[in-house]
């Protein structure tokens, strides 16, 4: 039940994130907004991400995932039903960005890398893959969901329409047996008698836990992993069906794409987990990134070779790579740093993530209106993505199984 609900709100927070990119073309049609003031909304959703994060993880040391997920339910209704009435840059820039940007913190895997450790042992890496899956299967549900009700009714129908949706899954939210849910396996089995000087002793603070990790190689690593990483995927994952609207893809099955790619995530995020344990992570990570390079390779070659087999290799490359990293780093992060630091540690290396997203996203759509095109947008990707494999050869931690 809490791999269950860790995957389903992975799904709705990243899901409806991701359904931006179908907002881009009718918003910019509307009201006139370039490519930069559009990607500008989506980075800052992902720089208040970023910020977000270590309070998220700082909360969940003090207390409870019920508070914070419902937090995150409550601010994700807030953005898409405010969205749906904006008519100001600014309007969408708070709702989708900075409401936006709470509910991917709160229910993203910040909390729930915390929760599942509490769940699972020898099988936490493979843990971790199913609830990442959440944001691949967010991407195949919501995106074409959220394309299809603009072409049947409307932007504005579509956000109200998947905010009274989010509303209603909050209200229903805080009714789960929470209590049982953050106590973890311990509570299942009878507690033995703790030896007395055990029972007694303090629980260690977190402030000194977080300075130790801070002076290690593997969390500056860890973290340089997710920034770059993030920047280069997400400089392409936004521009994806506006991309493919542009070579003459129809928007609907441009949205259908973009949702079998995350779709596709899903072999790679449980893939991952379940190969780290066999073959170590570090030949897992580097051929992910080989396998990103080549998909983006063929994405860009696509606006100038007209051939079906070019998107069939992006879709099937890129989709299976996307979803590689984050249960990798995740799994690291948890075993790494395992004191009473861990969710503001986790939190701290999620937010690098973030705010490598945000100048992905926000380079994007600058380099897009600066070039007229996304060959710039594409390399800079690609040697982004380069520079995120550095740790994997460099750090010995990344070597293990």
């Amino acid at each position: 039940m809490t791999l269950l609900l860790c995957f389903s709100l992975n799904m709705l927070g990243r899901g409806m994130s991701d359904s931006f990119a179908v907002f881009v073309l009718p918003l910019g049609r509307e009201f006139g907004w370039s490519r930069a003031e559009l990607m500008g909304a989506y980075s800052i959703s992902l720089l208040v991400f970023a910020g977000s994060g270590p309070f998220a993880g700082a909360l969940l040391d003090r207390y409870s995932h019920r508070r914070l997920y419902l937090t995150g339910l409550a601010c994700l209704a807030a953005s898409l039903l405010g969205a749906s009435v904006a008519d100001r840059l600014w309007e969408i820039y708070l709702c989708v960005g900075v409401l936006g940007g709470i509910a991917l913190a709160t229910l993203g895997m910040i909390p729930a890398a915390i929760l599942l450790k509490r769940w699972f042992t020898r099988s936490l890496s493979t843990a971790m893959g199913i609830a990442y899956t959440g944001l691949g299967c967010g991407a195949l549900l919501f995106v074409p969901a959220a394309q299809h009700l603009i072409d049947i009714a409307g932007w504005r129908v579509a956000y109200r329409s998947l905010g009274i949706f989010v509303a209603v899954l909050a209200l229903l939210a805080g009714l789960l047996p929470w209590r049982r849910i953050t106590h973890g396996r311990r509570a299942a089995a009878p507690a033995a008698a703790p030896e007395p000087a055990a029972a007694a002793a303090p629980a260690e603070p977190v402030l000194p836990d977080l300075l130790r990790a801070l002076r290690r190689r593997m969390f500056w690593g860890l973290a340089g992993v997710f920034f770059f990483t993030s920047t280069g995927m997400f400089m392409v994952i936004i521009q994806i069906v506006a991309y493919l609207v542009a070579i003459g893809v129809p928007p609907l099955q441009a949205a259908g794409i973009f949702g079998i790619i995350g779709a596709l995530s899903i072999v790679g995020m449980i893939g991952s987990g379940w190969l780290a344990g066999r073959i170590g992570f570090r030949a897992v990570g580097v051929g992910s990134y080989a396998i990103s390079l080549v998909g983006i390779a063929l994405f860009d070659m696509m606006s100038h070779v007209s051939h079906p087999a070019l998107l069939v290799g992006f879709v099937i490359a890129f989709g299976i790579a996307q979803g590689t990293r984050g249960p990798l780093i995740a799994t690291l992060c948890a075993r790494q740093f395992a004191g009473p630091a861990a969710g503001s540690v986790f939190g701290i290396i999620t937010a690098a993530g973030g705010f490598g997203g945000a100048l992905g996203s926000l380079l994007a759509g600058v380099l897009f209106d600066v070039s007229g095109g996304y060959d710039l947008s594409f390399a800079v990707a690609a040697a982004s993505l380069m520079l995120a494999s550095v740790p994997f050869f460099v750090l010995p931690e990344f070597r293990t199984r």
